[in-house]
């Protein structure tokens, strides 16, 4: 068996015993490289891709041979720096594509980080890449097509060549990358019967394209879209609506940055040619002025009409692929939800953030059964026969993230201890994990200087609120308006110094500094002010001040 670490290591395992046959690094020394996507076996080589995309790296993904984990070929997605060979003929393409006034100490991006999909009959292997780095956007706009970023690559896996592309979003500047899982199925379109590749890509269309060709058969958009008319039939491209462009005028657009659909993998049907979608309906605040997307002061009425501002939702679809269009959709109370499972006897099984697996009618979406394991489920279950008795098994570890503020006074989240759950005919009760427990808000009452919490604000949003939460009781990480005096008194040499990195919480010193940290607390500390008197504003994010001085990311 193989396994993909984190920490960018391809290893070897045998099935039986565990013990470790080979490992490589795949990814070399480069800061920022990630491993998040499952290997492909194909061909007697294990192929691999890796992500960092939005923090200056170059994508790629290689093979590797299967019995020695020796190098057999590897393809870059985008060109490197004009001045240097390319390692591949298909960067001769991609480089026009790209400005050539661009700043090339910044990789590119495009990574593949999903996963992959082969098809052993074509021997063609399919790999869905990353956006170019949105995050740049200030100081890098795109000015052309920027291959092969947000594209379908079709590879020749023996030989590691490209037997052709499609690129979902050209000159991406909204986060849109196609790297969601894709099926490969033989369909009747027109009374003709085609090979195709289907992927609900993260910009809201569902494309069915020719897996031997590359030919777009059809597109068409399963969640509500504004940033594009639509796609051309004859050349595939999308048609870019004026106001989809943010780097002049603020604006809310559609799908968000989130994606119509992202990593939680989509299920297909042979006997009914439906394809089971765990879709999500939500805008963005694209920007280069306004301080932060998260500000829930900001008027949005100034950008759309006030239909367009609807709460987000999610649902999951049963989508007709050659009629184009829903048969059935079933409205869900959380926004990301987990993959989906498509069995051969009628059942669509999901699980959900809000701690549920489902089971569905195939056919019609009926809610058959539920069970509730009181933490979310972001993997897709699996289904299994053993002596004739079939089973599901799914793991849950995952408590979400909601974009809505809960109330200090409400029961605290479940524990997510990670679990493999196993379900049977007739089983025993699931156990529901028990709930976190919830210390009191940090008792300084010391006012805070309004400059220094500012500061603080800035900086927390930018790089503590993605785990510590936005809004307070959001996450099973720790809400830091509740940190103990212990903490307090050790702020810096937790967030410096690294001591508790044995329990995850890394050092930040490679990008703050010790005033950064201060200023981090002292809005914590004022933010735990606030919770303790009631104060609504507790539960918003302020607006950040123009003109405050940001910490930013390494290369940025």
């Amino acid at each position: 068996m193989y396994v993909a670490a984190y920490d960018g290591r391809l290893i070897a395992l045998d099935a039986l015993t565990g013990t470790r046959l080979w490992e490589v690094n795949t990814t070399g020394d480069t800061p920022y490289y990630t491993i998040t996507g499952a290997p492909r076996i194909a061909d007697g080589k294990v192929i691999i891709g890796n992500a960092g995309s939005d923090f200056g790296t170059r994508g790629f993904f290689s093979a590797y041979d299967a019995e020695t984990g020796r190098l057999a070929w590897r393809f870059y997605v985008v060109p490197d720096d004009p001045h240097k060979p390319n390692e591949e003929p298909e960067l001769a393409l991609a480089a026009p594509t790209w400005s050539k006034d661009r700043d090339w100490s910044k990789g590119g991006d495009g990574n593949p980080w999903d996963s992959f999909s082969y098809d052993p009959e074509t021997e063609l292997l399919y790999v869905g890449t990353g956006n170019g780095g949105w995050l740049d956007q200030p100081d890098n706009l795109r000015k052309g097509d920027e291959l092969f970023v947000c594209s379908i690559l079709a590879i020749h896996v023996k030989s590691g060549r490209m037997a052709w592309y499609y690129q979902t979003t050209p000159g991406d500047i909204w986060d849109y990358d196609a790297t969601q899982n894709m099926i490969l199925a033989d369909l009747t379109v027109n009374g003709r019967p085609r090979k195709v590749l289907m992927q609900a890509s993260k910009n809201g269309f569902f494309y069915v394209l020719d897996r031997v060709s590359g030919q777009l058969i059809s597109a068409s958009n399963y969640v509500r879209v504004n940033w594009t008319k639509g796609i051309d039939p004859k050349t595939g491209r999308p048609i870019i609506e004026s106001a989809a462009n943010y780097t002049q005028q603020t604006r809310l657009i559609f799908p968000s940055a989130n994606g119509g659909h992202n990593w939680p993998g989509m299920a297909f049907d042979p006997t009914r040619g439906l394809v089971y979608i765990p879709a999500r309906d939500s805008g963005f605040i694209y920007s280069l002025t306004v301080p932060t997307w998260y500000d829930k002061g900001y008027d949005l009425t100034k950008l759309s009409r006030d239909e367009d501002i609807r709460k987000p939702h999610a649902t999951l679809i049963a989508w007709d692929p050659v009629r184009r269009k829903p048969v059935w959709q079933f409205l869900l109370a959380a926004i990301s939800n987990g993959g989906v499972l498509a069995t051969a006897g009628g059942l669509v099984v999901q699980g959900t953030q809000d701690g549920y697996l489902r089971f569905y009618s195939s056919a019609d979406g009926r809610l058959l059964h539920q069970v509730f394991t009181g933490t979310g489920i972001v993997a897709p279950p699996v289904s299994y026969e053993r002596d004739g008795v079939q089973y599901f098994a799914f793991q849950t570890g995952w408590s979400g993230f909601n974009s809505e503020p809960v109330a200090a006074d409400a029961p605290p989240p479940y524990l997510n201890d990670g679990r493999l759950i196993v379900l049977r005919l007739g089983g025993a009760k699931v156990p529901v994990a028990p709930r976190a427990q919830r210390s009191p808000f940090l008792a300084i009452d010391l006012p805070q200087e309004p400059k220094l919490v500012a500061k603080g604000a800035s900086a927390y949003l930018t790089h503590c609120a993605i785990c510590h939460g936005h809004l307070g009781e959001q996450t099973l990480v720790p809400d830091l308006r509740r940190m103990s005096s212990t903490t307090y008194d050790n702020f810096n040499a937790i967030v410096l110094g690294g001591v508790l990195k044995s329990a995850g919480m890394a050092s930040f010193s490679d990008i703050l500094q010790a005033s950064d940290a201060e200023a981090i607390r002292a809005f914590i500390v004022d933010w735990a002010q606030r919770a303790r008197r009631d104060d609504p504003s507790a539960s918003k994010m302020p607006v950040i001040p123009a003109g405050t001085e940001t910490p930013r990311l390494p290369g940025h």
